[in-house]
């Protein structure tokens, strides 16, 4: 059994996002995305493979036995595109002593190499994110979020929980105020029925699960709904990590935390909701939704 320092693997979860990044920056100067359909309205591009491939054969490359879960089926020896991460990226922080000695087995890293592929080949880059989620023990523990478009040359926002999050450009909001981002691809009945019990003074549709989610951690918005199943554990891991370190909350709609231990289930079959306050107040304006929907999720 081997010991992965938190430190090291956040490092590492930089340095391979951003990497991943100048891969996604260097297939759009190409001109040619190998686009493909997995299935209904969810395409594949050679940048989500080649960026997954990066992340997770250097993953397991620094740590043989890491538990790496990634949103791409890969085929064949990924290992030939493992590159050595940089470990010494967050040196100067402090981390809690108890995460600097963590059992890989208890350790489960959740990546989305292309957050907002559908948005990606429509050429709307500002939604696309590279999303690094480490939980452990069930429980997220540390995020990366890189925007590889971002000013034209990206940017990571990165935290642990008890330590911090760190590239945010946070700004200030009125306690008042209720604006909710949700998405901009996927429209139901259920969705517009919740917002009408929210009764929000404005609602942002926009793209990308990470791309929402940075939203509300910038203060652009209060509150990211999604009140039905299709986003995936790879979609949360790293954005709960973020919220939790800023003292947000992120539940399904019934207020249930997500667990993320490596047998679980994939998809997130009872929505989605992430706030950084008055997450119950938000919740319990949803209580009647099922009623309402003429049924439980």
């Amino acid at each position: 059994m081997s010991r992965v320092a938190l430190s090291s693997l956040v490092s590492a979860s930089i340095d391979l996002a951003e990497r991943a990044g100048r891969l996604i920056r260097e297939v759009v100067a190409s001109g040619n995305l190998q686009t493909v359909d997995k299935g209904v309205d969810d395409p594949q591009t050679i940048a989500d493979i080649r960026s997954q491939r990066l992340i997770v054969s250097s993953m397991i490359k620094a740590w043989p036995g890491l538990q790496v879960i990634g949103e791409e089926e890969l085929h064949g020896d990924v290992a030939q595109y493992a590159v050595d991460p940089k470990m010494d990226l967050v040196r100067n922080h402090q981390f809690p002593p108890h995460l600097e000695a963590l059992s890989t087995a208890d350790i489960v890293t959740w990546v989305d190499p292309l957050d907002a592929t559908k948005e990606f080949t429509l050429g709307r880059y500002e939604a696309v994110t590279t999303l690094i989620g480490i939980t452990h023990e069930g429980s997220p523990v540390a995020g990366v979020i890189h925007q590889p478009f971002y000013q034209g040359i990206g940017r990571t926002i990165w935290g642990v929980v008890g330590v911090g999050t760190f590239g945010l450009d946070r700004r200030e909001f009125s306690p008042e105020r209720n604006i909710v981002v949700t998405t901009s691809s996927h429209p139901t009945p259920r969705l517009e029925k919740a917002l009408n019990l929210l009764r929000p003074d404005e609602v942002v549709r926009i793209g990308g699960a990470g791309h929402k989610a940075l939203f509300v951690l910038e203060g652009h918005a209060d509150s990211y709904l999604f009140p039905s199943f299709g986003t995936k554990k790879w979609d949360v891991a790293a954005a709960d990590a973020l919220f939790r370190a800023v003292g947000g909350t992120v539940t399904d709609i019934y207020g249930n935390p997500f667990l993320y231990t490596r047998d679980v289930e994939k998809e997130n079959r009872h929505g989605l909701l992430m706030t950084l306050r008055n997450h119950d107040n938000v919740l319990a304006a949803l209580s009647s939704l099922d009623t309402l929907c003429k049924g439980r999720l």
